[in-house]
């Protein structure tokens, strides 16, 4: 713009009245805000403005102020004292909140015997509106606890500890019962009765021969006793070195757990050692009284008469009445030939 030009004079003087006028209304501004009275605000009995500053309207005003300067610093009022989901400031936990966790054990499989230890971790949250630890349940996954149990052991589960593999000494584990089977040994006279040597009929056929029929009466009539084929003899004398006294030794058969009667699971004698005792007072016969006298006579071969090992039917064999209870009449009733037929007496006990 060239000078002495009128128009720029004319825009000088309108910046000028701007800002003139800004400045007034500063200046009212400020005498508001360092509260210049006002005499038109006193009121006809002499009083000023301050009154206005004493009313219960300007005491409310500063409790609400005052109550929410409180509860910022101070956080809001307490909602409980105890429990596993009040906090220190005694508010609700919130639902993320973990206020309890616990381990779970289980024995995994189709029952217990065999089973598999396992355990799993088990979560509890705070529900959010509750002191108690009342809220969603969260349950972890199970996992193996150390080597699963053997067939000849049962998973037991001990309240809040770890499951153990408890042992069943020798006579196995019955998975209907989930527990370990009885520690018994089953006397049963068999079904049929047997040629004491080769010829016409059934033949006792050897150690081998009486063993397998032993096996197969316990498994078709007392399948519940669960006498393997290895746990099932016939009680006789097959040789010089397979005698009733040495039965123990060449099959195992237990020698410490009481004697049974497989019919009725009736007592016989205390042990195996009472039982092939002639000189034991036994508390039952080893077969029920309603067995026929034909049928409680059986092979022994005790004394040595034993059909040239059952396999001369020329021979003589020993027989004994398994109805006897006090005598050696059980196992040397007497003799008869080998061509006719008697009984088996057959031991069992249950195990792997």
């Amino acid at each position: 713009m060239k000078p002495g030009n009128p128009r720029s004079w004319r825009l000088i003087s309108i910046k000028t009245f701007l800002a003139v006028a800004v400045l007034a209304a500063l200046a009212a501004a400020c005498n508001s805000i360092l509260a210049i009275k006002d005499p038109t605000l006193e009121d006809a009995g002499g009083g000023t403005d301050a009154t206005i500053d004493a009313t219960s309207i300007d005491a409310a005003i500063d409790a609400a102020i005052d109550a929410a300067v409180d509860a910022a610093i101070d956080g809001p009022p307490a909602v409980c004292t105890t429990g596993a989901c009040c906090s220190p400031t005694g508010q609700f936990e919130p639902t993320t909140k973990v206020c309890n966790t616990a381990t779970e054990f289980r024995c995994n499989g189709a029952s217990n015997c065999g089973d598999q230890p396992q355990q799993r971790t088990v979560q509890t949250f705070c529900k959010g509106d509750s002191a108690m630890c009342d809220g969603t349940v969260m349950n972890g996954a199970f996992s193996d606890l150390g080597a699963s149990c053997t067939a000849d052991q049962v998973c037991q589960l001990n309240g809040t500890g770890s499951p153990t593999c408890a042992p069943c000494n020798g006579f196995g584990c019955n998975p209907t019962a989930n527990a370990c089977r009885p520690a018994v040994v089953y006397l049963l006279g068999s079904v049929g009765g047997f040629r004491g040597g080769p010829g016409a009929g059934v033949p006792v056929g050897g150690r081998a021969g009486a063993d397998a029929k032993c096996a197969t009466d316990f498994a078709q009539r007392f399948p519940a006793l669960a006498c393997t084929t290895s746990h099932a003899h016939a009680v006789l004398t097959a040789s010089l070195s397979d005698t009733i006294g040495t039965m123990s030794g060449n099959f195992g058969i237990p020698t410490t757990v009481p004697v049974r009667r497989a019919d009725d699971d009736a007592p016989i004698t205390d042990n195996w050692v009472n039982f092939i005792n002639p000189n034991t007072v036994l508390i039952n016969a080893a077969t029920p009284d309603t067995t026929t006298p034909a049928n409680r006579v059986v092979w022994t071969g005790a004394s040595g008469m034993n059909c040239g090992n059952w396999a001369d039917a020329s021979q003589m064999g020993d027989t004994g009445d398994t109805a006897q209870k006090n005598n050696n009449l059980r196992f040397s009733q007497g003799t008869i030939g080998c061509t006719l037929n008697s009984h088996l007496l057959c031991v069992c006990w249950s195990g792997p």
